[in-house]
């Protein structure tokens, strides 16, 4: 079981590659993020993810501001794990996963003028994706409380079709990349 917080601060605006000379848009999103996860057996795991969310978008032109804010449970995403090679021998875990991601949170909200806001600002996609995940980690024998480990994900998004109540919208896919290094050290006794 885990319980994060995470905060996530937007405020540079791109076109493509460009960076635009925008000041004027500042965008927060604060997540509630509870993971549980249960061993089958020493290869099989099932992992969930849960979400609460709260997206904030304040826009400042011509000296008037503009908040537009949601709040609201997430999507989930549901996780099984497989573990191809764990090696206390040799000091190697790999494991790979599928799962898929459940559009459990709303993506009607409205603004205080009652206009429905736009996607990124949804707590919700409503739109089914896989996700596919492979990790490799490495510790040794000269120093085992240390771990070297990458990590993969790629989130294959689906189609909310019902954007707006009669159109099709879809978030681009996602992969994700993590490298780390983990170690522990003993303070006094």
């Amino acid at each position: 079981f885990g319980l994060n917080y995470d905060y996530n601060n937007l405020n540079t605006l791109k076109n493509n590659s460009e960076i635009l000379d925008d000041n004027s848009r500042l965008r927060t999103t604060h997540s509630v993020l509870m993971n549980i996860g249960y061993s089958i057996s020493n290869r099989w795991t099932v992992e969930g993810l849960f979400t609460w969310v709260n997206q904030r978008r304040l826009i400042s032109q011509f000296g008037n501001e503009n908040l537009d804010q949601t709040s609201g449970i997430g999507d989930a995403i549901i996780l099984v794990r497989y573990a191809v090679l764990n090696s206390s021998k040799n000091n190697w875990n790999l494991e790979v996963g599928a799962g898929i991601k459940i559009p459990f949170g709303s993506s009607t909200e409205t603004s205080e003028q009652g206009i429905t806001l736009n996607a990124d600002l949804q707590p919700g996609s409503n739109s089914w994706d896989q996700v596919y995940f492979l990790s490799l980690a490495k510790t040794f024998n000269f120093r085992p409380s240390m771990a070297f480990s990458s990590r993969f994900v790629y989130r294959n998004t689906g189609v909310n079709n019902s954007y707006f109540g009669n159109s099709t919208y879809k978030f681009g896919n996602e992969i994700q990349a993590f490298l780390g290094v983990s170690d522990q050290f003993l303070i006094k006794k």
